[in-house]
């Protein structure tokens, strides 16, 4: 077993212009000591008639800490404990006849949820980002149940609430989409007038029935879950 002096040891490595006007070691080996990592650069001196010519320059020192990486981890909030909010007040809410002329349409709630990031262990507050991960088509009737009824395409827009977001936590609201199939298929909206949409559902219950409405929401979205991402710099 070798044991080296834990000191270091210095040289002077003579430099030539190359080429295009750059200074680099005369030596070819020690070129490629340098390159390597065998050499480190500490500082470079310009001499004439043995005399400093200008001040030390350390701008080529080589660091001898690693560059720093952004940190990134990712995770699952599942299950998600979705909260139901409304947005509007039921005066402004959207009539029923202005909701039945629209093929897509956003309830007049909102969802909300906190994520636990703790896990990722983030020293400082990440930018995070998230996806919905769960099943976008729904079969709903007037009872808010999955198992009979109108087709319907449900999405989200989401946005992230920076302001409440820390290293182990952040928060987010979703805006629902819906899309009836029905309505997109035949270009009208002959087959919502039939019967009591999800659309009347939604505008008459949010307002007279929130708690039947929360409850609903819950049993659909019981497969919706949050993926996440953040990014520490």
């Amino acid at each position: 077993m070798v044991r080296r002096q834990e000191k270091p040891i210095f040289c002077w490595i003579r430099l030539k212009k190359d080429s295009q006007g750059n200074l680099q070691p005369k030596e070819t080996k020690l070129a490629t000591d340098i390159k390597d990592g065998r050499k480190i650069i500490v500082a470079r001196i310009e001499v004439f008639n043995c005399q400093l010519n200008r001040q030390v320059c350390i701008a080529q020192r080589r660091s001898a800490r690693p560059p720093k990486q952004p940190y990134i981890a990712c995770g699952e909030e599942q299950p998600t404990m979705w909260d139901v909010e409304l947005i509007v007040p039921s005066e402004e809410s959207p009539s029923r006849s202005t909701q039945q002329a629209s093929a897509v349409f956003i309830p007049p709630f909102k969802l909300v949820a906190e994520v636990d990031t703790s896990k990722a262990g983030f020293l400082t507050t990440p930018s995070y980002s998230a996806r919905i991960d769960g099943l976008r088509l729904w079969f709903i009737d007037q009872k808010f149940s999955r198992t009979d009824g109108a087709p319907y395409v449900v999405d989200g827009l989401i946005n992230i609430d920076n302001n409440r977001a820390t290293p182990k936590k952040f928060a987010l609201e979703v805006l629902l989409l819906v899309q009836n199939l029905a309505f997109a298929r035949d270009g009208s909206n002959s087959s919502l007038l039939r019967s009591r949409t999800v659309t009347d559902t939604a505008s008459s219950l949010a307002f007279s029935e929130q708690q039947r409405v929360k409850d609903a929401l819950a049993e659909l979205l019981e497969d919706w879950h949050i993926v996440w991402m953040g990014v520490e710099e």
